[in-house]
C-alpha cells in the first residue's frame, strides 16, 4: 500500500473514531475539569485537614481526593449501597463504612466550599438577558437529623404536640439565565441572618461587567445598606419591597406617592445619622437613620456625614387585585415597568433551583448527623447541581419536536440531573455514552408561567437513614 493510500486509510479511520468516539465530548471535558480541581485541592490537602501532620499520610483505599469524589457522587442510598456502586462492586477496592467515616472526619467542609468556588470560576456562563447578567439571592432551610444538643440549629416546638427539628439555612447567589449557583453561605438555622449573608456574598463577588449585572431579591432583603452596597459596586438591582405601610422602607416617602394604583417615581435623598434641625426639618431632602440600623457607608467623626441615594420606586399590577413595589436603579428609557415586572418574575427560577437541588439532586438525603458532615454534603450537592446544569446547557430541543406537539416543551432537568449524576459516578476510562443525546430525549411540558397557587407551609422532617430511596 502506498503512503498516499495509507494516509487516506488513516484519515478514514480517524473520521470513524470521531463519529463514534467524539473527541470534543463536552460532558467528558467538564468531568475531567472537576476531577482535576479535586486533585489540585488534594495536593494542598494539609490546608483542609483537621490534623495536617497525621491525616492522609498513609496509603489507604480512600485517600483525600477519593474521599471527596465519593461524597460528591453519593446519591440517596445508604453509605454501603453508595460505596458498592462507586467502587463498581470490587471487593478488593471497596473500603468499609467505618473506614469512610474515619476518613471524612479528617476533611474540613471548607474543602468542598473551595471546590465549589473553583468549579464556578471554571464555568462562569456566557448566557445573558439582553446583554445583562441576572442574579438572584434567597435562602432555604435544610433539615437534618434531629439533635436538640445542637442549640444553634434546633427549632423548638411551637405548641404542645409538635416536634422540634434541626435545620441549617442555605443562602445562595444564583445566575438566573445560566441556571447555576455562583456563591453560597451556610448559617445556623436559629441564628440565620440573610442580610449579612448577602452582604458577604456581594463583597466577594466580582462581576465581569458590574453596570450590566442585575441583582433581584424578594421582600425582606430591602434596606438602605443593600442599595448603597450595590451602588458602590456599580451594580444594578430590582428589589421587591413592602408597600407604603408603617413598617416599610418606603413609609418615609408616602407623601410622594401618587394617587394612581400603578406609578413610576424617582426618590432622591441624603442619608444621615445626624439629628440636627436641618436634617429632621427637611424630610424631603434628608433621611435620618437611627444608630441601631445597619448602614456601613457613613463615615465616622465629629462632622455629620451624608450619603446620597437616587432610585426609582415602581408599583406594578400582579393580579386583578394585588400590586407590588419594586425598587430599582435601572434607567426608565430602557426598563419600563412592564420589563421590570418580567425581570422580577424571572427570580422564580431560583425557587425552582432550590426544589431541584433538594428533590432531584438529593439534598434531602444526608448520610450523617454531625453538622460538619452535613455542610460537606450541602456543598457537594451544589457542585453536582452546577455540574448537571453546565452539561445540560449544551442540550437543545429540536424544532421538529416542537412542531409535532401542540404544547411547548422544555428539557426535563430532573432527568438531566440524574443522567449527569450517573455519568459522574461512571468509570473514568470507559467510553462515555451520549450524555447530551440522552438529556435531549427527555422533555416535559412547559406549563403556564403565570399560574399562581396558595403557598402551604408545613414542617418537613429529616429522612431516616433506614428509609432511603433506591
Amino acid at each position: 500500500m502506498t503512503n498516499h493510500r495509507k494516509c487516506e486509510a488513516t484519515l478514514k479511520y480517524i473520521r470513524i473514531l470521531r463519529r463514534y468516539y467524539p473527541m470534543d465530548n463536552f460532558p467528558t471535558e467538564v468531568k475531567e475539569k472537576l476531577n482535576s480541581l479535586i486533585d489540585d485541592i488534594a495536593n494542598v490537602s494539609w490546608l483542609y485537614c483537621t490534623d495536617p501532620g497525621h491525616n492522609f499520610t498513609r496509603s489507604r483505599k480512600l485517600d483525600f481526593a477519593n474521599t471527596m469524589r465519593f461524597i460528591i457522587a453519593m446519591g440517596g442510598g445508604t453509605v454501603n449501597e453508595e460505596m458498592m456502586e462507586f467502587f463498581h462492586y470490587d471487593l478488593d477496592c471497596s473500603p468499609t463504612q467505618s473506614a469512610f467515616n474515619q476518613q471524612r472526619s479528617h476533611v474540613k467542609y471548607e474543602a468542598f466550599q473551595q471546590l465549589f468556588k473553583e468549579f464556578v470560576s471554571a464555568y462562569p456562563g456566557n448566557k445573558l438577558y439582553d446583554g445583562y447578567q441576572l442574579l438572584a439571592c434567597d435562602g432555604s432551610h435544610v433539615v437534618y437529623a434531629t439533635n436538640p444538643q445542637n442549640t444553634e440549629d434546633y427549632v423548638k416546638p411551637q405548641k404542645e404536640g409538635d416536634k422540634g427539628y434541626n435545620q441549617l439555612h442555605l443562602n445562595a447567589l444564583y445566575d438566573i439565565v445560566n441556571r447555576t449557583f455562583v456563591d453560597a453561605i451556610i448559617q445556623p438555622g436559629v441564628k440565620q441572618d440573610e442580610h449579612l449573608a448577602l452582604y458577604d456574598m456581594l463583597e466577594h463577588y466580582e462581576p465581569a461587567n458590574p453596570s450590566h449585572t442585575i441583582l433581584t431579591v424578594d421582600r425582606g432583603y430591602e434596606s438602605y445598606n443593600l442599595i448603597a452596597q450595590l451602588s458602590e459596586k456599580k451594580m444594578r438591582f430590582v428589589i421587591r419591597a413592602k408597600d407604603f405601610t408603617a413598617n416599610s422602607l418606603l413609609s418615609s416617602f408616602i407623601d410622594e406617592r401618587p394617587d394612581s394604583d400603578e406609578f413610576d417615581i424617582r426618590i432622591k435623598r441624603f442619608i444621615s445619622r445626624s439629628k440636627s434641625k436641618s436634617v429632621l426639618g427637611n424630610p424631603k431632602v434628608y433621611k435620618y437613620i437611627t444608630p441601631s440600623k445597619n448602614f456601613r457607608y457613613l463615615t465616622l467623626g465629629d462632622l455629620p456625614s451624608l450619603y446620597y441615594m437616587d432610585f426609582r420606586v415602581v408599583r406594578v399590577k400582579i393580579t386583578a387585585d394585588s400590586y407590588e413595589c419594586l425598587i430599582t436603579n435601572l434607567p426608565e428609557w430602557e426598563f419600563p415597568p412592564t420589563r421590570l415586572k418580567e425581570i422580577y418574575h424571572m427570580r422564580w427560577n431560583l425557587e425552582s433551583a432550590f426544589r431541584q437541588l433538594k428533590y432531584a439532586v438529593g439534598m434531602m438525603n444526608f448520610h450523617a448527623k454531625k453538622v460538619e458532615y452535613i455542610k460537606q454534603e450541602i456543598f457537594a450537592k451544589l457542585i453536582v447541581y452546577n455540574f448537571s446544569e453546565i452539561i445540560a446547557s449544551q442540550a437543545s430541543i429540536s424544532k421538529n419536536a416542537q412542531k409535532k406537539n401542540k404544547h411547548n416543551y422544555k428539557l426535563n432537568y430532573s432527568m438531566a440531573s440524574k443522567i449527569c449524576h450517573k455519568f459522574l459516578k461512571s468509570i473514568a476510562d470507559e467510553h462515555p455514552p451520549d450524555i447530551i443525546g440522552w438529556i435531549q430525549r427527555f422533555l416535559s411540558v412547559d406549563k403556564d408561567e403565570d399560574r399562581a397557587f396558595p403557598r402551604n407551609l408545613r414542617g418537613i422532617g429529616a429522612v431516616s437513614f433506614h428509609y432511603r430511596v433506591a
